[in-house]
């Protein structure tokens, strides 16, 4: 058994319920029956047998983990053991999250689909994520914007990887404005590190051959992450989706007698031309949770950012960048390289430069201004 000592599996680990806030920062929604039995330490010692971990040592000490007497404790002690559980070898997992599983049963809870994987030997608790020694800074995490703090570093290939399973795997944690932030940064890292890759004429894991490949054959490196990803860090909005995705909205609206909201998502329509992909998204955002529907996202409407975005195909002339009034696809940006001499009389010859040698990213970290300036020279 590996050595234990110090390391936080559960709640009694965790006196702060850190990994508890943390997770409701991440956008878990916490049931209320949990939020109202917060931590109570139980009145008496608990049976071996009300524990999905224990473990007698030669010494004569017992060590107990993850106690499920009741709904909240079994539903925090599941948290805990996804997000730490990782500190035991694999056959002890699965022995622990067969045992989770069979108090989520006992006490009528749903099972989460990761602890299912895990009892049945599929998978197994990931990893932490574990930043590298030097500096990192905000935008090689997948979230910044939307977090407190920042969260799931992307600095390598390995980072991508994992970032992106990790999404496909919890999506539904987050919520919409995050699952937009996670998936864009995802998006713009790949094309960097695409970059880097053709440039250096190495690669190593799939993921990176597949993309350096794509960078050289004219496609963009993002088309080989995972769809959902795609979808999420798309810019280019479909029309004919949003007006049945709003539609869709006042007639569940209407049915609930709620006029206010029907009104609003009808006013929202008449006006959308005013508003950039992501404040679309965000006002689409408030009136569901108004209207008391951002309960059915995933179920019976699409959450905000699905309902207005489709990914690019054909000559994957994407837009890339649609701010206050002013839209660029990848193309018109591209082309900036070839600006060297215009760019450098605006500005400078070092930003040209700058702008020849990555022009997407170096374009993408420009002040408003200055992107403004540079959209009049390519349209």
């Amino acid at each position: 058994m590996r050595s234990l000592s110090g390391k936080i599996l559960d709640i009694n680990d965790d006196p702060d319920v850190g990994l508890v806030k943390q997770a409701a920062q991440e956008g878990v929604s916490i049931p209320a029956f949990v939020l109202q039995y917060g931590h109570q330490p139980a009145t008496g010692p608990l049976e071996d047998s009300l524990y999905a971990f224990v473990h007698y040592r030669p010494s004569g000490e017992v060590i107990k983990k993850y106690a499920c007497d009741n709904p909240a404790a079994t539903w925090l002690s599941g948290l805990y053991f996804v997000k730490n559980g990782h500190a035991f070898p694999e056959p002890v997992q699965k022995a622990v999250a067969q045992k989770l599983a069979g108090f989520y049963q006992v006490h009528g809870l749903d099972c989460p689909a990761l602890i299912e994987k895990i009892a049945k030997g599929e998978e197994t608790v990931p990893m932490e994520w574990a930043l590298p020694d030097h500096p990192v800074t905000e935008d090689l995490f997948a979230l910044t914007r939307t977090s407190e703090t920042p969260l799931y570093p992307i600095v390598t290939w390995d980072h991508v990887k994992q970032a992106q399973d990790y999404f496909l795997e919890n999506c539904l944690l987050f919520a919409p404005a995050q699952r937009r932030e996670f998936c864009v940064k995802l998006a713009n890292r790949t094309r960097v590190l695409a970059r880097d890759s053709a440039r250096q004429g190495g690669s190593d894991s799939d993921l990176e051959k597949s993309a350096a490949l794509a960078l050289q054959t004219g496609r963009d490196p993002v088309e080989e992450l995972a769809w959902e990803v795609r979808l999420y860090a798309s810019q280019t909005p479909d029309e004919s989706q949003i007006a049945d995705a709003l539609s869709h909205r006042v007639k569940i609206a209407q049915a609930h007698a709620d006029e206010k909201a029907v009104e609003a998502y009808k006013l929202l329509w008449d006006n959308r031309g005013s508003f950039t992909l992501d404040k679309f998204a965000e006002a689409i955002e408030t009136i569901d949770r108004y209207a008391r529907i951002d309960n059915l996202w995933g179920r019976q409407v699409a959450d905000p950012y699905v309902s207005i975005l489709k990914i690019a195909t054909g000559n994957g002339d994407e837009i890339v960048f649609d701010e206050s009034g002013v839209t660029l696809t990848r193309n018109q940006v591209r082309k900036l390289a070839s600006k060297t001499a215009e760019i450098g009389r605006l500005f400078d010859p070092e930003m040209a430069r700058e702008l020849a040698n990555d022009t997407e990213t170096v374009f993408q970290s420009l002040p408003l201004p200055e992107k403004k300036a540079l959209a009049d020279l390519v349209r």
